[in-house]
């Protein structure tokens, strides 16, 4: 009887362990992430090292209200400063019609070192866009 009272607690700790059943729930999405179309951006063309370079994107987030705007992708290749607007679709039943624009939302860019570089614009289809900042040495 006791070795039937050992196996049965066991049974009962391994299962605890290994397939617990306090509940699997998944995780809702908030939505898919996309690039979002940038129509043009706007900045200083010379700036001082040590200087923060902001940048003002404008664009069509989406058209109805399940399209908003999450966050800018900012990275550096060399002289090149690789941007990208990334917008988030959420999934709902019905989306109300709602064209969402980004009207100058900024990206700031900071600590670039003296020299000339681009600022590059990845889009999910063409054209990238692509503007010069010349940055002059402090002082």
């Amino acid at each position: 009887m006791q070795k039937f009272f050992v196996s049965v607690v066991i049974l009962i700790f391994i299962f605890y362990f290994l397939f617990p059943i306090s509940g699997c729930k998944k995780e809702e999405s908030p939505g898919t992430e996309y690039t979002i179309q940038i129509d043009s951006i706007i900045h200083l063309d010379t700036i001082t090292a040590g200087e923060v370079l902001t940048i003002k994107y404008y664009g069509i987030i989406g058209l109805t209200d399940c399209f908003s705007f999450m966050r800018f992708d900012v990275s550096f290749d060399a002289n090149i400063i690789n941007t990208k607007a990334i917008g988030l679709e959420e999934s709902k039943e019905e989306c109300k019609v709602d064209t969402t624009y980004l009207n100058g939302r900024q990206a700031r860019v900071f600590s670039l070192p003296a020299g000339d570089f681009i600022i590059k614009v990845n889009q999910p289809r063409e054209p990238v866009i692509e503007h010069n900042i010349h940055v002059k040495p402090e002082g």
